[in-house]
């Protein structure tokens, strides 16, 4: 599993928030809107 994809779907990958037993979160923005999210990935 690569942890570090530099997109996921339709979001941009910014840098990574947190890691842990449950998965990793991404700090993102969708290539679109540019709207910032936090999207989790097991």
């Amino acid at each position: 599993m690569d942890t570090n994809p530099a997109q996921i779907d339709s979001f941009i990958i910014d840098e990574i928030l947190g890691a842990g037993g449950m998965g990793i979160v991404y700090q993102a923005h969708h290539c679109k809107t540019g709207e910032n999210v936090a999207l989790k990935r097991r």
